[in-house]
C-alpha cells in the first residue's frame, strides 16, 4: 500500500477567510474538494494529512481513517501539494516512476514529489519549518543529483479568485473523470426538458419537478441523489449540485457548483456554495464564493462587475490584492447571514461569523469576521449568541456542531478579538 502526504503549504492565506475553519485540501471547486480528487485517483493507498496544529481535532474527525500531523510516515512516500486540482496526467507521470525519486512541477509550482528512506522524517520537519514552500523544495531535490524533475501542466490554485474564475473547466473535467453522462436515475417530471442528455446525470432518489429545463449544451450538468429540483428551474451547464441540495425558483447559470444539502433559488452565476448554505429566496449571487452555513435573505445581491468595467481587488485583511479580473463577486465566509435586501459591492470580503443588515450599500469592502453589522454600524457579534444561533441552525438540517467545532470557532473568535483590542 502507497504512503501518501497531502500537504497544506503557507499560502493558505490566500483563501482567507474560508481558510478559517479548514485546510485548504478541503476547499471545493468543480465537484470535489482538492482532497476529494486526489482520493479518487488514489484510493487504495494509506493517507497521511499535513496542516495547522490548531484544525487537527476538527479534522482528526472528518478523515478518522487518516494519520494527522505526524512525520512518521514511511520509507516510500508520494507528497501532494493540496491545491493541486490532481487529474489522470499528473496520476500517468507519477506511475512512470516505480523506483526512482523525483519532484513533478508546473514551473515554479510543486505538484507532488516521492521521497525514500530514513530520511523522511527529517524532511518533514525541515519543510514545516519552512512552510512548504517551492523554493525549499526545489532546493533539497537540486541538491540530490539522483532525482528526476518533470515539468508539466497539471493546475495548482494559488488564490480564492482562480477557485471561482476556473469552476467551470474543473466540473468539465471531474465530469470526464466519472464519466457517468446519460444516467438519468430517476424520473423526470411532465413537461420538463434536457438539453443533450448524453451530458447530464441524474443520481437516485432525486426528483425533477414538472416545467423544468436542464440544458447541458455548453457543459456538463451532474446532479446528485436526493436532489429536489423545483418547478420553474433552468440549469445550464456546466453545472454541479451536490447530493440532498434543493433548488427553488430561478435560474442556475453557468460554472456554478452548489454544496451538499444547499437550498438555493433566484439567479446565481459563476459561483461556489460550500454545504448546507441557503439562499431560498430571488436576489443574484455572481462570481462568488461562498462558505457553509450561510444565509441569503430575500433579495440580496451581489455586484460582480464594476460600472468602468476595471479589474477587481479584494481587501483581504487589510492588504489589496490584485485578482486580474473584472469579474469578482463576494468572498463569504462561514456562518455568515444576511438581511433582507442586502447588497453587497463587488469584491466585498465576509469574514466568518458575521450578521449583516443593510440596504443603504454602506457595507465596507472588508468586513471583519463575527461582526454585527446594521446598517453602517459596526460592532462584534457577543460570541455566545453567535454559537446559539449556529447550534439552532444545524440542528434545522438535523446536524449539530461538536465540540472540536465549537473550540475551533472559539479559538478564531479569541483571535480576531484580540487584534481588534491591539488596533484600539
Amino acid at each position: 500500500m502507497k504512503n501518501i502526504v497531502v500537504f497544506e503549504d503557507n499560502s493558505h492565506s490566500n483563501f482567507y477567510p474560508l481558510d478559517q475553519l479548514r485546510a485548504s485540501f478541503e476547499l471545493k471547486m468543480g465537484m470535489f474538494s482538492f482532497l476529494e480528487r486526489i482520493f479518487f485517483h488514489l484510493s487504495e493507498s494509506r493517507y497521511h494529512l499535513l496542516y495547522r496544529e490548531e484544525l487537527k481535532s476538527v479534522l482528526k474527525n472528518r478523515y478518522p481513517d487518516f494519520f494527522h500531523n505526524t512525520a512518521n510516515v514511511g520509507l516510500d512516500v508520494l507528497f501532494i501539494n493540496g491545491r493541486v486540482v490532481f487529474d489522470k496526467k499528473l496520476q500517468k507521470q507519477i506511475e512512470k516512476y516505480v523506483e526512482e525519486e523525483f519532484l513533478i512541477v508546473n514551473g515554479s509550482k510543486v505538484l507532488c514529489f516521492r521521497l525514500k528512506g530514513s530520511k523522511i522524517s527529517a524532511f518533514i520537519e525541515q519543510a514545516k519549518n519552512n512552510g512548504f514552500n517551492d523554493e525549499f523544495i526545489v532546493e533539497y531535490f537540486r541538491s540530490n543529483q539522483g532525482s528526476v524533475v518533470k515539468d508539466i501542466e497539471t493546475k495548482r490554485f494559488e488564490m480564492i479568485s482562480e477557485l471561482i474564475s476556473e469552476n467551470g473547466a474543473v466540473i468539465r473535467e471531474d465530469f470526464k473523470t466519472i464519466d457517468k453522462g446519460g444516467l438519468i436515475l430517476s424520473k423526470i417530471g411532465t413537461h420538463s426538458a434536457l438539453t443533450k442528455e448524453r451530458q447530464i446525470y441524474i443520481g437516485k432518489n432525486t426528483r425533477i419537478s414538472p416545467l423544468v429545463h436542464i440544458d447541458a449544451s455548453k457543459g456538463p450538468v451532474y446532479i446528485g441523489s436526493g436532489v429536489e429540483v423545483k418547478s420553474n428551474v433552468l440549469i445550464e451547464g456546466p453545472v454541479f449540485i451536490d447530493n440532498n441540495a434543493k433548488i427553488f425558483s430561478g435560474y442556475i447559470r453557468e460554472n456554478t457548483s452548489i454544496g451538499e444539502s444547499c437550498r438555493v433559488g433566484g439567479e446565481v452565476e459563476d459561483s461556489v456554495f460550500l454545504a448546507n448554505t441557503n439562499k431560498y429566496h430571488a436576489g443574484f449571487v455572481g462570481h462568488s464564493y461562498v462558505g457553509e452555513w450561510v444565509n441569503f435573505g430575500a433579495m440580496t445581491t451581489t455586484s460582480d462587475l464594476k460600472n468602468n468595467y476595471k479589474e477587481i481587488n479584494l481587501l483581504v485583511q487589510g492588504n489589496e490584492i490584485a485578482t486580474n479580473t473584472m469579474f469578482i463577486g463576494s468572498i463569504v465566509g462561514d456562518h455568515s447571514k444576511f438581511g433582507i435586501g442586502t447588497m453587497l459591492n463587488t469584491g466585498t470580503v465576509v469574514g466568518i461569523g458575521s450578521n449583516i443588515v443593510d440596504s443603504n450599500g454602506s457595507i465596507p469592502k472588508e468586513v471583519s469576521p463575527f461582526s454585527w453589522l446594521v446598517n453602517g454600524k459596526t460592532d462584534t457579534y457577543v460570541f455566545d449568541k453567535f454559537l446559539e444561533t449556529a447550534q439552532i441552525v444545524s440542528a434545522r438540517r438535523g446536524q449539530e456542531l461538536s465540540a472540536n467545532e465549537e473550540s475551533l470557532l472559539k479559538h478564531v473568535y479569541s483571535k480576531v478579538r484580540l487584534s481588534r483590542i491591539k488596533r484600539s
